[in-house]
Formats: structure tokens, C-alpha cells, sequence
């Protein structure tokens, strides 16, 4: 699909020691999230799924959720519908 991913910062079993010694550039990056290796169902994401975030990281002052759509340009608009245009 072409798109970029962010750089895996550390693959392997837990280690609280470990990923706390790991060093990230809190000036370009919000954090970083941990999850299981293997796939897993939705309804597990609570367990599967953990992510950190550096303080202040929010700089607005609308919580995403309540603000405007935006329109990325990937794909034409189907009247708001995700799906085919």
C-alpha cells in the first residue's frame, strides 16, 4: 500500500528494565505503544495493547474526537461513508 511505519523500537520478551531504557526523541515523537507479538481479536485489545506518552504531548485544545473531520486525500468522499467512492 506504500505507506510508512514506525520503526520498531525493540522486539522480545517483557522487560520493564529493557523498554525503560529505551531512548526516544520526545521532540518528534508523542511515544510509543507495546503490543503482543501475535495477532489477536478486538476483543482482547484491553490485554494486548498498552501505549505511553510523553507529558504535554497535547497541543490543542480540542480533544480529537469533538473536532472536524479532515479529509486526508487518500480517498474521494462517499457523502461522510467509509467505503468505495
Amino acid at each position: 500500500m506504500g505507506l510508512t511505519t514506525p520503526k520498531e523500537l525493540y522486539v522480545g520478551l517483557w522487560c520493564e528494565q529493557t523498554i525503560k531504557a529505551i531512548s526516544i526523541d520526545t521532540v518528534n515523537q508523542e511515544g510509543y505503544v507495546v503490543r503482543l507479538a501475535e495477532g489477536f481479536h478486538y476483543k482482547d485489545f484491553a490485554s494486548a495493547v498498552a501505549k505511553w506518552v510523553r507529558n504535554n504531548h497535547v497541543t490543542t485544545e480540542q480533544h480529537w474526537m469533538f473536532a472536524d473531520v479532515i479529509a486526508n486525500g487518500l480517498q474521494k468522499s462517499a457523502g461522510g461513508k467509509h467505503g468505495k467512492s
